[in-house]
């Protein structure tokens, strides 16, 4: 895991990996993958792959920020990662 932060070096390396991922459908109820357990089960939701993309821009040193977009009733939030 620690090879594959170190080669996400750009956003656009991790905009890459984070759109090789199958959408993490919560189908068995709500996960709070890991950035880990994202790399290992291969999927995400939005928040999930926020962390991930996240720990990966830490890992290079740059500020790990996300951005929580509220949704009106009846639509969902979503949450990313700034780089």
């Amino acid at each position: 895991m620690e090879s594959l932060f170190r080669s996400l070096k750009s956003p656009k390396k991790i905009q890459d990996f984070l759109d090789t991922l199958k959408i993490n459908f919560e189908r068995k109820g709500d996960t709070h993958y890991s950035p880990l357990t994202v790399f290992k089960k291969k999927e995400a939701h939005c928040i999930e792959a926020a962390l991930f993309a996240a720990a990966a821009l830490w890992e290079h040193g740059r500020p790990p920020l996300l951005l929580d977009l509220r949704a009106a009733k009846g639509d969902y939030d979503h949450v990313v990662a700034l780089y």
